[in-house]
């Protein structure tokens, strides 16, 4: 028995032209199937897609719909999210399943069988792919460069999770910064080129990030070390930044480093205080991460 799987894009909102052309492929997709495998997970909301959806309520051919990663929830919460999709889907079969433990995935194999109508084949039987060599080429040395770096944690959206750290923790900086210099600041750290920093704001600023940092952990579920430590980072290198910017402005004797921001210094003031603390958190994470 010969099955030609075609998988499509992750189906989003356009923002530019080539997120249109993903879609448009998707959707064209919709008519060319025997069988339409609707793939969605526990994390995803039913109604992420609404549109799409309703593209696929139109379709007459069977539809499975899959809703992987159970095993990341528990009984109650996935009998209501199977009756959610009831709601959206009623001519669809919903069939949950774990890609991760295989649960549930050889039923899958089964109904697709069961589902598909008899046809010549669209292709020899020793052709398995319509993509060339490089492609496979290509996504190996993807895939062992990506496995080659051990994350320090199970999460679906850890990149996302640990940018908003770096970026909580320096806004956290700046922040301390300016409330314990104004209330406690005596001591100039670099008059000749910041003369408003002061050694006791630097002190309330180190503070306040890894406050920041172990508060976020604790709020997204990430390991509480390693939210002190980004802070710690963010403490020390984000005020760096912010003098690495001040001494070029006065290299080159500008009060702003831009206009597109008047009353803020320019885009770099706003972005200054990651120049150092992005690169050596990202740094901290490949090397240290276990």
């Amino acid at each position: 028995m010969q099955i030609v799987f075609s998988d499509t894009p992750g189906v989003l909102k356009p923002n530019y032209k080539l997120q249109e052309s993903m879609l448009n492929f998707s959707t064209s997709a919709l008519a060319d199937a025997d069988v339409l495998l609707y793939v969605t997970d526990v994390i995803e909301t039913p109604d992420k897609n609404n549109e799409f959806i309703q593209k696929v309520r139109q379709q007459s051919a069977p539809i499975l719909l899959l809703i992987n990663k159970i095993d990341l929830t528990d009984q109650e919460k996935l009998v209501k999210l199977v009756e959610e999709w009831k709601e959206l889907l009623p001519q669809a079969e919903i069939i949950p399943i774990s890609a991760a433990t295989k649960f549930n995935v050889d039923y899958v194999m089964k109904r697709i069988k069961d589902l598909l109508p008899d046809s010549p084949p669209y292709f020899d039987k020793d052709q398995w792919t319509d993509k060339p060599a490089r492609f496979f080429v290509n996504e190996i040395i993807r895939e062992k460069i990506y496995m080659s770096l051990s994350m320090p944690f199970e999460l679906y959206n850890w990149g996302t999770i640990t940018l908003w750290l770096v970026l909580f923790t320096t806004w956290a900086s700046d922040t301390f910064a300016y409330f314990a210099g104004r209330a406690f600041g005596k001591r100039k750290i670099v008059p000749s080129i910041s003369p408003n920093k002061t050694l006791e704001g630097f002190i309330g600023g180190f503070i306040g990030c890894i406050i920041t940092g172990a508060v976020f952990s604790y709020i997204v579920g990430i390991p509480w070390w390693m939210g002190i430590h980004v802070g710690m980072i963010s403490g020390i290198l984000a005020p760096l930044g912010d003098l690495f910017e001040s001494k070029i402005k006065r290299l080159c004797n500008v009060k702003d480093s831009g206009t597109l921001l008047p009353g803020h210094g320019g885009v770099l003031d706003r972005f200054d205080s990651l120049l150092f603390a992005a690169p050596i958190t990202l740094i901290y994470i490949l090397l240290f991460s276990y």
